[in-house]
């Protein structure tokens, strides 16, 4: 019976207008995944149901199971739920556009029960190898959003410098909602995502708080992995919207209504929609 097999991790997953992402993705999990110790968990934010032969794809899991969320209520909102409902000790969070899976999920975990890190991501990829550039990365503030914001319209490449730090020293301060793992005692004491935002910066406002309480986040290349990177955005010009929205309310967050304002007027003359 399900409810008496030991569940070391959960992978979540949350889909949105990504089938054939998400189906690619659970035939990759089974390399990694310890037949029977992990269960997989899908909560649908689409109002198309996932079909049901989605279940026995990622075959070596204990079992996969689908929660159908009443309305989109956004990325972290949909994890929040399946967290909730999980049973393995580890949470991997996963976006349903990753793939190629590579190296072990017990090489992360053990990183945590040797008190290496609190959270930990694996190497994340763009299709041809390189290393996706907004993985992970270095505190978040104003000053930085906006010195990126012309540093891209001169055409200045910065993630040289984002490797360099990497290797140096392995800790960031935030890493992508794409894929990353916590214990689940940890995410749940830290509130979970903040549901205030929809898509877009709930990973960052989480590894804030997380950072801000005194654990530490690591990136390993021990695992690593592909991401298409927004699969499920038909629409560009909704997708920035909602990741405008959703940068504002972070500053509006941590750095108060004011510097707000006159952070989006700033960032409207140094990159427009």
């Amino acid at each position: 019976m399900y409810e008496k097999r030991q569940i070391l991790v959960s992978l979540l997953i949350v889909n949105y207008r990504s089938l054939d992402e998400l189906r690619m993705s659970l035939r990759d999990l089974n390399k990694i995944i310890t037949k029977n110790s992990v269960e997989v968990l899908i909560a649908n934010n689409d109002k198309q149901p996932l079909p049901i032969d989605v279940k026995n794809i990622a075959s070596n899991a204990a079992c996969t199971k689908i929660f159908q969320m009443p309305k989109n209520r956004g990325f972290g909102s949909a994890n929040n739920h399946i967290a909730n409902a999980a049973r393995g000790t580890f949470l991997f969070f996963l976006n349903p556009d990753t793939y190629n899976y590579t190296g072990s999920i017990d090489s992360l975990i053990k990183k945590i029960d040797n008190k290496q890190c609190d959270v930990i991501a694996p190497r994340v990829n763009n299709a041809d190898g390189s290393r996706q550039r907004w993985s992970y990365g270095k505190k978040i503030t104003p000053q930085g959003i906006i010195l990126d914001n012309i540093r891209d319209v001169l055409g200045l490449d910065k993630s040289t410098e984002e490797d360099g730090m990497l290797h140096k020293r392995k800790s960031v301060d935030w890493v992508t909602g794409a894929a990353f793992m916590i214990k689940k005692d940890d995410f749940l004491q830290m509130g979970g995502f903040d549901e205030d935002f929809f898509l877009y910066f709930e990973d960052i406002d989480l590894c804030r708080r997380i950072k801000m309480s005194g654990k530490k986040i690591l990136v390993s290349d021990d695992m690593s992995l592909k991401h298409s990177s927004g699969a499920s955005a038909k629409n560009t010009t909704t997708q920035k919207k909602h990741y405008y929205e959703a940068q504002d309310h972070y500053v509006k967050k941590y750095y108060g209504t004011a510097l707000s304002k006159a952070f989006s007027t700033v960032r409207g003359l140094t990159h427009s929609l």
